[in-house]
């Protein structure tokens, strides 16, 4: 029955006769039946790699008026043991293969002063007529007078093995796999290396502070108090603005002044904020307007601990100050800046969130309806199908009466804001597929399109892992696992040692996904769970079956948060073939 509700049901038949014989199926035979044949037929097409000639016979029999018949279909499509060839290899005998091993091939003895033959060698040429038989062509050695070393077996195979490969003649690979692979030795990375662009940790560029206007801003929704240190200047200026960004340019063109008539004229401009409410339009804005503008993290400045301590604007401001004037002196650890998206890339983000906003309304809806009627002893109906609205007129009570009139006027109310919701929900999916099924533009709807083609891998969660993960540059693996909330939270201190669970920082969108009741990191770990349903032979599933064959107690959970980390970080190494982990 899941395909029956299934919102994304006609993406998901590869061509029209599926679609064809799904719609017979279900006008004459119950819904039920028609889903579980249909999914044999879509498991079969995959299974046997037979799309295109399953459709063609679906076809058929659908044009002449019959339904297809699965269990004609599945022995029409298997494999024939008859057409698969009998391949016999002929293997030398092994009294050959004993006769090459107590024999020496070549000339004479190194240490045969005399010339004279050695009692154990061989006739060379029964030598060389044993080894044609066998196959092995081995070649005298240049530069060594037609003189092969002794050798045993075991190092003629590897010579006719290199000889097979195609290395060069002569060298020496034999007895040195061990020495160069050895597992104690040999140190080679895992996964590709994730470049290592600037985390906003600390600045590139030099400080002069003798020619930097530095200047931070405290906004709140009534007012903008701003602070600076102007060059030449033994104050610090602070001075409250209304939030408007002219009269903030015109207060940082005045104090570029002052500076000049110090004897100390600016040639950059630093400002920075808190990321808040107001966004990343005024860092846009200045920088359009040539002047050196940063987002600073909240969480990333460092505050005092006191239980009662002192919080105003001011307070902040120098708080502030101290910290943005570390982070361009290129000292670490003073605060972090946020990367400052363009207009497109937040734009692109809005359906996801605008569905997500969706999503927790009708959820809202639908539960405030089902309280109301609890509590009249009604608790079998359900706002959510698609023929609710007729329903409701007919609910009773228990004691068999109707609703009362202010009830049924407000659950009328709330179903017509629950289809309203509905259909916006539906206008955003219908827009983005719209938009899927169009040539990729630009590199975000290229990867898009890419994840939607993953099993398992649903186009709601393909577009927020692209607008919310995969389109940012991250420092490394261990930034992206921090942004998607499935690092730890470890409690070492002194004698105690313990792990307090998975830390849920970053953006909470993405570990939470879309659901409205996801607590913690739900999202990816559902991910993690759907792709080891649908992708049982992949290289990642196959890892974590190894991991957890002990079915030792909590194996499991830990490994799936270490699988979602893999999951998220594979896309994001800058490898080609990253995607194909998934």
């Amino acid at each position: 029955m899941a395909l029956l509700n299934l919102v994304y049901r006609e993406q998901l038949f590869p061509r029209r006769a599926y679609q064809r014989a799904f719609e017979a199926l279900l006008a004459s035979d119950s819904e039920k039946q028609a889903c579980r044949i249909m999914v044999g037929r879509l498991a079969l097409a995959h299974d046997r790699a037979c799309e295109a000639e399953l459709a063609a016979a679906i076809d058929g029999q659908l044009d002449a008026g019959r339904l297809p018949d699965l269990d004609t279909l599945g022995r029409r499509f298997a494999p024939n043991p008859a057409a698969i060839p009998d391949i016999t290899v002929e293997l030398a005998p092994l009294h050959l293969y004993d006769e090459l091993s107590t024999v020496r091939l070549g000339g004479t003895h190194e240490n045969d002063q005399s010339r004279r033959r050695c009692p154990h060698r061989a006739d060379p040429r029964r030598a060389a007529a044993a080894r044609r038989q066998a196959g092995l062509g081995l070649a005298r050695r240049p530069g060594r007078q037609g003189r092969l070393a002794g050798r045993t077996l075991l190092a003629a195979l590897a010579e006719h093995e290199i000889a097979e490969r195609g290395r060069p003649h002569g060298s020496r690979w034999y007895g040195r796999a061990a020495r160069r692979w050895h597992h104690r030795r040999w140190k080679q990375a895992m996964e590709p290396a994730m470049p290592q662009p600037n985390d906003l940790s600390r600045s590139l560029t030099a400080l002069d502070q003798d020619s930097t206007l530095i200047a931070v801003i405290e906004m709140s929704q009534a007012s903008w108090l701003v602070g600076a240190i102007v060059p030449g200047i033994e104050r610090h200026p602070l001075k409250k603005l209304a939030p408007e960004a002219e009269e903030l340019l015109r207060r940082l063109q005045r104090w570029r002044d002052e500076a000049a008539k110090a004897g100390r004229p600016v040639k950059r401009l630093a400002v920075a904020f808190e990321a808040g409410r107001d966004g990343f339009w005024l860092a846009r804005w200045l920088w359009a307007r040539g002047i050196e503008a940063h987002v600073i993290h909240a969480s990333s400045v460092a505050v005092s601990r006191e239980h009662r301590r002192a919080k105003t604007d001011r307070l902040d401001v120098e708080l502030l100050k101290r910290a943005f004037l570390g982070w361009l002196r290129g000292e670490r650890d003073h605060c972090k800046m946020a990367a400052i998206p363009t207009l497109e890339l937040e734009d692109a983000r809005r359906p996801s969130r605008e569905r997500e906003t969706l999503v927790s309304e009708r959820t809202r809806i639908i539960n405030r309806m089902k309280s109301t009627l609890a509590r009249l002893g009604i608790r079998n109906f359900r706002p959510n199908l698609r023929k609710a609205p007729e329903r409701l007129g007919a609910l009773r009570t228990p004691e068999g009466v109707a609703l009362p009139a202010n009830t049924m006027a407000e659950r009328q109310r709330d179903m017509a804001r629950l289809q309203l919701v509905k259909e916006q929900i539906g206008e955003i999916e219908q827009m983005r597929l719209t938009r899927l099924a169009q040539p990729p533009a630009d590199a975000p709807h290229a990867m898009l399109v890419l994840l939607a083609r993953v099993v398992g891998v649903g186009i709601e969660t393909a577009d927020m892992l692209v607008n919310e993960v995969f389109v940012r540059n991250l420092r490394d693996r261990r930034a992206v696992a921090r942004y998607a909330g499935l690092t730890g939270a470890p409690d070492d201190s002194g004698a105690r040692r313990r792990e307090k669970g998975l830390a849920r920082a970053g953006n909470a969108r993405v570990p939470h996904g879309t659901s409205p009741w996801a607590k913690g990191p739900r999202g990816m770990l559902q991910l993690a769970w759907r792709l080891l349903m649908f992708q049982k032979d992949s290289a990642l599933a196959q890892w974590f079956q190894r991991r957890t064959d002990d079915r030792r107690p909590g194996t499991r959970k830990t490994m799936i948060v270490a699988l979602a980390c893999k999951r998220l970080i594979a896309p994001c190494s800058g490898q080609g073939q990253a995607c194909g982990a998934w």
